[in-house]
């Protein structure tokens, strides 16, 4: 009988381990598509043509389907409706992206904030994404001055975690210049 007991409470720990375990691995998982998510929405930014960042509608509005898509290669998403990439993480993390006029060695205003909550999803089909208009808020203005030559683009993923419930979040800033692409 006591021998029976000691066996199950070492099975049981044993499986209470492989538990909490499990549990790390996905919170690393969680960890390292959030470091996706933000790195690969950063380089899409930054492959924008200059005047297109500083556009809000181009940003923040779904682009028109084609009525025929003539390549079967899938579309290039180029608004903050759709997540950076198709990791479950994206579609279920708040994104926001915040564009700031850049002058001297900080981020002043005008300023253009984008939050676009979860529920976006990429699907596996050409133009059949689900979207999620992000909300826009200005500070400091309306618009970007024609003058503007450099933007600090900060973008941030916020969710909550498998491992403990609790809100995480990660986030990059980079700073983009006016000038040719090469």
């Amino acid at each position: 009988m006591i021998s029976a007991l000691v066996i199950g409470v070492f099975f049981a720990s044993i499986f209470e381990v492989s538990a909490v375990c499990l549990r790390y691995i996905s919170a690393s998982k969680e960890n390292i598509a959030a470091i996706e998510c933000v790195q690969d929405r950063v380089e899409q930014l930054r492959n924008l043509d200059f005047n297109d960042l500083l556009n809000p509608t181009y940003l923040a509005v779904t682009p028109a389907v084609p009525a025929a898509s003539p390549s079967p290669s899938p579309p290039q998403r180029r608004n903050l409706t759709t997540p950076a990439n198709a990791s479950e993480l994206a579609q279920t993390a708040t994104e926001e992206v915040t564009i700031s006029t850049f002058t001297g060695t900080s981020a002043t205003t005008p300023q253009v904030k984008f939050t676009r909550l979860k529920g976006a999803k990429i699907s596996a089909t050409p133009f059949s994404d689900t979207d999620v208009i992000p909300s826009t808020t200005w500070s400091g203005g309306t618009s970007f001055p024609s003058t503007t030559t450099a933007v600090q683009v900060d973008v941030a993923y916020t969710w909550k975690a498998t491992f403990g419930n609790r809100q995480r979040t990660e986030s990059s800033s980079t700073i983009i210049a006016r000038g040719t692409k090469k």
